[in-house]
């Protein structure tokens, strides 16, 4: 009669098989994604053509003192006030409805369209230099006129 069999041994692979198995595996991976690697290679390529790869690995080198200079700037009043700023404004621009926006847009290159023409005026322009502010009024104007006599 044959003994029970109490433990299971695995299989051990000799390291020039398991060295062997693991090159098959990677040669898979690369054949199956050889068109997204091609096209990592060439922007890499281009990356490095502008000295990006070098300034990527300055960065990390320097990575200490770069951070201790980020800090710096981010902790100022001013940096605080842009940044809620440009939140806002993405946040309002979220809420714009762009197909009721396009004609006040289009009115507006209107008016510095006349705006520009109208300044350059030698007649306006003398005298105080507030030329492109009178050109722009009456700009705004003849515009506005017009669209309502529509």
């Amino acid at each position: 009669m044959a003994k029970a069999t109490t433990t299971i041994h695995r299989l051990q692979l000799s390291e020039e098989e398991q060295r062997r198995r693991d090159l098959e595996e990677i040669e898979t991976i690369l054949i199956e994604n050889k068109e997204a690697l091609a096209s990592f290679l060439q922007l890499l390529t281009e990356v490095d053509k502008r000295g990006g790869l070098e300034m990527a690995s300055s960065l990390f080198s320097e990575g200490d003192r770069v951070l201790d200079v980020l800090v710096k700037a981010v902790d100022k009043p001013e940096a605080a006030a842009i940044l809620k700023n440009g939140l806002l404004m993405v946040g309002t621009l979220g809420k714009l409805n762009a197909a009721e926006l396009g004609p006040l847009v289009n009115t507006l290159n209107g008016v510095i369209k006349i705006a520009s023409k109208v300044s350059q005026t030698p007649s306006i322009t003398k005298g105080n230099g507030k030329g492109w502010m009178i050109a722009a009024g009456l700009a705004g104007a003849a515009l506005i006129s017009r669209k309502i006599s529509r």
